[in-house]
Formats: C-alpha cells, structure tokens, sequence
C-alpha cells in the first residue's frame, strides 16, 4: 500500500514526535535520515509520553535504561536479556531495516542529551540485533523533566432539557443546572490572536472560497435513496438493504486463518454519484447487522477529470464477529487512479475524483439460517488545499453544554489481549468507540466476555477492540470499522469530516458526542503532556469561554481522561491537513436525530 504524505491519526500506527535540540526543532523521522551513516545531535530534549520503538501499524515497546527493562512512570526494573552496566543511563529503540527505516522517539519527559543513530549488528549490551538501526538517546542520571500541565477538569454543565421525551428520560446524560461564566472582562486567548479573526461555522468552508477545505457525504438510508441504484438481489425491505435473491456463489478465502466457505451473495451498487467538487479522500461506512455466517464487501470505483474510469478497490471484507470470517481491509491496493490507506481511498496527486460508484455485496454461507441486514451506508468525500490555515471557529449555541460521556483510560488495559494490536497502549479508538456506546446506555452483554479477564474494571473497552480489529492493517483504528460497531446495539454510526468546531456544536447541543482524529507535535496543543502520532478523542462539549472539553483515554486513569484544551489549537491541530483533516466518527440512536447541517454548505453528516 503507497504510504500517505501525511501523518495518519487516529490509526494508532506511530508517528513523528517532534524533537528540540538547542533553538532548532526536527523530528525523529528526520533525524532517522542519518540511516546510512553515523548521525547525532546533541542537547536534544524529546518531551512527551512514554519510550517506545515504532515499527508499521503497531506500537512495540524496545526500551532499556542502564541496562534494565524501563516500566512504566519509573526508571527502574528487573534485568534485561544480555543486559550489561552502562555508563549513563540510556533509552535504546530498535527498528529493523527491512520494515522501514525511519524511527519514531516518544519518552516519558526525560531530558537527552544526544541521539545518535548507529548501523549495527549489536548494541554493547544486547545478543543479536542484525540488520537493525539503534537510536540511543543518553539521559543525565537521575534527571527526570516534569510533565506538562494539565489545567485540572472543570465540572462544566448544561442547559436544563424538556422532559417527557423517550430520549431524555431514557440516558439523560446532560448534567442540568448554570455553567460558570468567564470573569469579567476575560477573553479567550484563542480568539484574539494576532492577525486572526473569529468566523461562525457559517461562513467556513462555503462553496465560493476556492482556498478552504471542502466536505461533503452522500447517505443512503432510506427506500428513496435507492431509486437510482443498481439492484443485484438486493432490495430495501423493514428499514434496511437485504439479500432477496441470490446473485451468485464465490469461494472466499480467508487470509487470516479461517477456512475457505463458498458464500452466496447479492448486491447494491449506488451508480455514478457525481461529486460537488474535485475530492482528494473518500470514506466509505455502514451500519449493518451480520449474524453468524454472513459478512459484507465494500468496493468503489472513481472517475477522473477526464472520464477515465478505476478498477474497482476493496474497502473491506466486514463482520460484526470474527468466528466464521475475519473482518479486514485489503493492503496494496494502488494505481495511477490513487490507493487505498486502511479505510480511505486517497486520490493521485493531481488526479481528483470527480464521480464514484460504491458497491455493496450482502454474503453470506449456504446453511446461514439469515443474511446481512445493512441499515445505511455512507460516502464522506473531502478536499483540502495544503496551504490553507483557517481562522478560529466563533460560537454556534454550545459554549456551556458537557455531555456526562462516560470516561475510560486506555493505558488502564497496557498488555491486555495483545493479539489485537498490541494491548490498551494502541487502543485510543476502541476505547473512545467503548465510551460512546457507554454514553448512550449500551455495551456487551456479561456472557459474550468471558473471554475476558474477570479483574478487568472495564471489559467493554477489551471487547471492543477485539471487534474493531482490522486483521491485515493490525490495529484497531480503522475508522469505517469503529463507526460500525455500535450497530450491534440497535444504534447508527458514521465517519465523516467536519470544517469547523462551529459544526461539531451542533452535534453537542443535540446531545451527541464526537470521536475525533488528530495527531500534533509537541507544543501544538497545550496541555497535552504527550504528542502522539495518531490518536482518537472525544469531544463532550464547551466551557462557556469556548475551549474544548475532551474526554482523553490517551490518559494514566480514568479520573484524568477529562481534559480542557483551548479552542484555537484543539481546532488548528484537528483540521489541519497533517493533523487529522477534521475526521469525525459519530454515534447515536436512530431516534435521536441528528442536527440540521449548516445552510449554504454542503451538506457532510
């Protein structure tokens, strides 16, 4: 699979932390540019979250310090394997050449003095490590640099609610009762910076600005949106798409170690949906039940400027479980049209799309007493002009309303299940996915995790991640996957892009919470003590001056996963090209509507 110019978050597959030595800041990838040669620099300080080695789509922790395995919040520990004194203590990361030779750094706010990066058949204190390259950061002994601070959470409440609808008296997760106020004559810092002005989500990203970011998704959730589709044995029948008659039989071999089924299947193209604007990222997702037995592939195809029609790319092979089939994505998938990066098909470089046909196959085995039922599917597409720095969104009604989401640490669940990526350390989407179904009062049953560690305080986020996993991506944060899952317990769920924090008030102020995708560099957001590559929070609402209150699994304990970040940074890092392109996911009840989408704009959820 060709490898995105951009720093992917959410995907929790590493990243570039940034790294300060003396008055010039680079990156640990860059520094890894010295692969061929000898590199250091000296006086470099790497503040941040914990020490890992990166490799491809997974999080593998390579550490020792003056010889011995570093446990987490501590420089000590038992002996490492071939461990032998060191000089200095020392933070060793280890990434095999024939994965790729960029190295990513993220400590746990130590102070270094040098990185040097090294070709080696072996470190001194290791046995064998052939065909390697070792950063070694030196740290002063005994030298520990404080965390970052985090401004403590704030109980911010909202607006009391009508009572007497199924709704509010179902979760009622408002807290009611008056939200503290900024003091007198106090203005957030973030809107009055320098040469930047404060706009409303209506004037952001508007169709005759050729320089802001465009979003735009195509829905089909009802009998009507089917009028122009292409039916192959499908038809809408009670509220979703299913199989009615068989189109035909295909063997499906599984590549992750189930056995090779003959499947019988039917299927729901969309036809050519023309798009408003030259789309650089499409996203597809659904939400769909899948008994036992039956799965579903998603495939699109895309035309160009010139009417030049793609080959078909796979976007997945879905299902809900993973006893008979294992949910997946397909690697490799690239081509003068573009490629496909997990669950985002990604355009060539000046070859927009301008047009796509989704197809949707309903599979299921000869003896599966049912077949797939899918409620809705989704097309989010978007363009964002590298250059383009947006002004700092203005209010739109929610400045003052949190949202009671539950809230759930990821690093309380470090080395649980490995097998699905790696343990809680990867887990930041499923977790904030775990929390959403929480928020609205739903989650697995006690019978379908006992599988699960029984002294495990929140087994939900364990059986999460199991059902999100992505078996040939290796993680977790496939996006499309996550938004999927609560289908499982009756609610609907999406991947979309936002422009602004003016749009996602919306969804605030209709009692709706937002995971969103981000990854930033250190500095980039304050309060945050760590800059990871890709991470997945929860916006649950704002403080009446506007900053953003996040729920954070990225988090040492479930009391600190409440998190302020200031608006303009959380926004600017959020929406910025490299920095999560404003990808959101959402989940709610088909009862509960969502809010209108902003007049004049195109319409994206």
């Amino acid at each position: 699979m060709a490898a995105r110019t951009v720093r992917r978050p959410g995907a929790d597959r590493g990243g570039e932390p940034a790294v300060r030595c003396g008055d010039m800041e680079t990156s640990a990838g860059e520094v890894a540019t010295g692969a061929g040669r000898n590199a250091a620099l000296s006086g470099c300080v790497v503040p941040s979250g914990r020490a890992y080695g990166v490799l491809p789509n997974r999080l593998v922790r390579a550490v020792a310090v003056a010889g011995r395995a570093l446990q987490p919040g501590t420089h000590e520990g038992g002996a490492a394997r071939g461990a032998v004194d060191a000089p200095r203590p020392m933070l060793a990361l280890v990434v095999p050449l024939r994965q790729r030779p960029d190295v990513h750094l993220v400590t746990e706010g130590l102070d270094i003095v040098s990185i040097v990066l090294t070709p080696i058949g072996c470190l001194p204190w290791c046995t064998s490590l052939a065909g390697g390259l070792a950063v070694t950061a030196t740290v002063p002994s005994g030298r520990r640099r404080p965390r970052t601070a985090v401004r403590p959470p704030r109980t911010v409440v909202g607006p009391p609610r009508a009572a007497g609808s199924r709704w509010w008296e179902g979760p009622g997760r408002y807290h009611v009762g008056p939200a503290p106020g900024p003091a007198s004559g106090r203005v957030v810092p973030e809107l009055r910076e320098s040469g930047r002005k404060t706009v409303t989500g209506e004037n952001r990203g508007r169709s005759d600005d050729p320089t802001a970011p465009r979003a735009v998704l195509h829905r089909w959730s009802e009998a009507r949106h089917f009028d122009d589709a292409v039916l192959g044995g499908t038809a809408w029948s009670d509220g979703a798409l299913r199989l009615e008659s068989v189109e035909g039989d295909e063997t499906f071999v599984d590549q992750h170690g189930h056995a090779a089924l003959e499947w019988q299947y039917a299927t729901c193209s969309t036809g050519w949906r023309e798009l408003p604007f030259p789309a650089e990222e499409l996203i597809p997702s659904w939400t769909a039940l899948t008994p036992a037995g039956t799965r579903l592939m998603v495939r699109l195809r895309v035309r160009d400027e010139d009417g030049n029609v793609s080959p078909w790319y796979v976007m997945a092979h879905w299902a809900s479980g993973d006893e008979v089939v294992h949910r997946t994505t397909v690697p490799g998938q690239t081509g003068p049209f573009g490629a496909v990066d997990v669950d985002v098909f990604v355009a060539a470089p000046g070859r927009p799309v301008l047009a796509y046909d989704l197809e949707v196959r309903l599979a299921r085995t000869q003896d599966a007493p049912e077949g797939p039922a899918v409620r809705a599917f989704h097309v989010a597409a978007s363009s964002t002009p590298p250059d383009h720095r947006q002004p700092v969104s203005g209010p739109a009604g929610a400045w003052g309303t949190v949202l009671d989401v539950p809230r759930r640490s990821q690093e309380l669940h470090t080395g649980h299940s490995p097998q699905w990526d790696g343990g809680g350390e990867a887990w930041s989407a499923p977790t904030c996915t775990s929390m959403l179904v929480e928020y609205f009062g739903h989650g697995p049953a006690d019978g379908e995790m006992t599988w699960i560690d029984p002294a495990d305080t929140a087994p939900q986020v364990d059986f999460t991640a199991r059902a999100v996993y992505d078996y040939a991506y290796k993680g977790c944060g496939n996006w499309a996957f996550n938004a999927a899952h609560p289908a499982r317990y009756g609610l609907d769920g999406m991947v979309t892009r936002l422009r602004s924090l003016s749009e996602l008030e919306r969804f605030i102020s209709a009692g709706i919470p937002i995971a969103t995708a981000q990854s930033f560099r250190i500095g980039e957001l304050a309060g945050a003590g760590f800059s990871p590559a890709g991470s997945i929070k929860i916006v649950c609402g704002f403080t009446t001056e506007g900053d953003v209150v996040v729920n954070d699994p990225l988090s040492a304990t479930d009391e600190e996963v409440r998190r302020i970040y200031p608006r303009g940074e959380f926004e600017r890092v959020w929406l910025s090209e490299s920095g999560g392109g404003g990808v959101v996911y959402l989940v709610h009840p088909p009862e509960l509507p969502l809010p209108a989408n902003v007049p004049g704009l195109e319409p994206n959820w």
